[in-house]
C-alpha cells in the first residue's frame, strides 16, 4: 500500500507540473526584474552621498550612474511579457522600449570607454534612499506578476510613465551640463526618445482609464 502511495506521488499529473514550473518561473522573473536595476553590467554603483569635496565631475558622473542604470533596467522590461498579457499597443511600446534602451545603454557604455571620469561607480545617493528604491521596485514587480489582465496594463504603463519621465529628465539634465558639445547633443537626443516614449505610456494610460470610465 505504501508502494503504490509512492507510485502515485511520483506519477503527478502533467497539469500540476507545469503549474510547479510556472510558480518557479514567477520567483525566477521577480527576482530577475527585482535585482536588474541594481545590477548593470556586472557590478553595482555604491550607494551613498558624494563628499563634501566631490566636484562637479563626480557630480556628472553620478548622473550619468543613474541614467545607465535607469536604461539598464528598461532594456529587460519586456521580459515580464513571457508570463504576462498584455494588450496589443501596450506590448508594442514595451518592445520599442525595451529595443532603444539597449541601444542607448550601450551608447552609454561607449561614452565610458572614451571618457575614464564616467566611471559608474557611484550613484551619489543617500543609503536610505537607494534602499527605498530597492524596496519600491521589489513591490512594484510583485504587483505586476500578480495583477490581472486589464489591472496588469494599467500597473506597467504607469511604471513606464514614471521611469521615461525620469530618464527624459536625467538626460536633459546631462545634456545641459556637460562640456562636450558633440555628447550633450547626443544626451539631447536621448531625452527626445523618451520624452516620446513618456508621452505614448500617457496616452495609452489616458485611453485605458477612458474606456474603463465608459463602461
Amino acid at each position: 500500500m505504501a508502494r503504490r502511495t509512492s507510485i502515485q506521488n511520483m506519477q503527478r499529473p502533467k497539469a500540476s507540473w507545469r503549474h510547479l514550473f510556472l510558480e518557479m518561473s514567477l520567483v525566477f522573473l521577480a527576482f530577475g526584474l527585482g535585482v536588474v536595476a541594481v545590477m548593470p553590467g556586472c557590478s553595482s554603483p555604491r550607494a551613498g552621498r558624494l563628499a563634501a569635496s566631490a566636484g562637479s565631475v563626480a557630480e556628472f558622473d553620478a548622473g550619468f550612474t543613474l541614467l545607465h542604470e535607469l536604461l539598464a533596467s528598461e532594456a529587460q522590461v519586456d521580459g515580464i511579457l513571457i508570463l504576462k498579457t498584455a494588450s496589443p499597443k501596450t506590448e508594442q511600446l514595451l518592445k520599442e522600449i525595451a529595443n532603444a534602451s539597449v541601444e542607448m545603454r550601450d551608447e552609454l557604455d561607449e561614452m565610458s570607454s572614451q571618457d575614464p571620469t564616467l566611471t559608474r561607480e557611484a550613484s551619489g545617493l543617500p543609503l536610505i534612499e537607494s534602499s527605498a528604491r530597492d524596496a519600491i521596485e521589489s513591490d512594484t514587480t510583485m504587483a505586476l506578476l500578480g495583477a490581472g489582465e486589464e489591472d496588469f496594463d494599467v500597473r506597467i504603463l504607469l511604471t513606464q510613465e514614471k521611469a521615461m519621465s525620469y530618464g527624459t529628465h536625467l538626460a536633459r539634465s546631462l545634456s545641459e551640463s556637460d562640456s562636450n558639445p558633440e555628447r550633450a547633443d547626443r544626451f539631447g537626443v536621448m531625452a527626445s526618445r523618451m520624452s516620446s516614449f513618456h508621452d505614448r505610456a500617457l496616452a495609452l494610460l489616458i485611453e485605458r482609464c477612458g474606456a474603463t470610465s465608459g463602461d
